[in-house]
């Protein structure tokens, strides 16, 4: 009787809902890599969950990705700064 129940709850529906909710708490909450390096500054453009990708995707299509590097090193003065790509540890440069 009670597994009639809980069938109605579980639907795929429901499940995949749960998957892409649960999907999107794993990628908004910060890593430990990533609380390391907050007080380090960053280029703009960083969207919470892609990061900093879309902008090296268009840095690197128009082959311009080491002006691109080049222009942040500048604008920090030589200091370290981090650089995220969805799917990777952050970077410090």
């Amino acid at each position: 009787m009670k597994l009639d129940a809980m069938s109605a709850w579980v639907s795929p529906t429901s499940i995949a809902v749960s998957c892409v909710a649960a999907l999107f708490v794993y990628l908004a909450i910060p890593s430990a890599h990533d609380r390391a390096v907050k007080h380090l500054p960053t280029p703009e453009g960083d969207y919470p969950i892609l990061r900093h990708t879309l902008e090296i995707i268009k840095a690197q299509k128009s082959g311009k990705f080491v002006d691109w590097a080049l222009k942040y090193c500048r604008k920090y003065k030589g200091k370290p700064w981090s650089l995220r790509i969805v799917g990777k540890y952050p970077a410090i440069v």
